[in-house]
This record gives C-alpha cells, sequence and structure tokens, in this order.
C-alpha cells in the first residue's frame, strides 16, 4: 500500500482551503452576485399560481410591463397586459 507524501497532503489542505475561501465569498455576497447575473434578463416571473387542478395563472415581467398568462389543460393559452409594473416606474 502506497503512502501519501507530504506535498500530496499540502495540495489537498490547500485545494480544500480555496474550496472553503470561495464558498465562505458566494455566501457573504449571494444578494449582490444573483444580481449581477440576473442584471441582464428581460424577461421574469413574479407570480405562479393554480387556479385549479388543471389551470395555472403566471403574472410575468417583460420589459418593465406585467402580463397576465392563464393555461389550462385542455383551454388555449391567453395571455393579458396588466400595465406597467411597480418597479419600472421607480426606476429601479
Amino acid at each position: 500500500m502506497q503512502t501519501i507524501s507530504y506535498s500530496q497532503w499540502l495540495t489537498l489542505i490547500l485545494f480544500l482551503l480555496v474550496l472553503g475561501g470561495v464558498w465562505a465569498f458566494v455566501r457573504m455576497n449571494r444578494d449582490g452576485l444573483s444580481r449581477k447575473i440576473a442584471g441582464g434578463r428581460r424577461i421574469e416571473v413574479v407570480e405562479t399560481t393554480a387556479i385549479s387542478p388543471t389551470e395555472r395563472g403566471t403574472i410575468l415581467r417583460v420589459n418593465g410591463q406585467e402580463w397576465l398568462v392563464l393555461r389550462g389543460k385542455n383551454t388555449p393559452m391567453t395571455v393579458t397586459p396588466l400595465g406597467t409594473s411597480p418597479q419600472s416606474e421607480d426606476g429601479a
């Protein structure tokens, strides 16, 4: 059976320290990183709810305007504009 050399132990420990540091950085900056990653998205799902066992309602925000999308099992999808979202009026 081979033994693990000191350089291999050192490599393993350094790798685990770097991995732990990256994990801690992501945990501390979770909100800022998610905003930066999602910053370029134009479409956002605001809310989804079940209206009945076979129907769903979804509110989408597209370029600052909100849309209601109703989907059913045996019915065509309906898309209705709801107007401008409050976030886009504030300039956020």
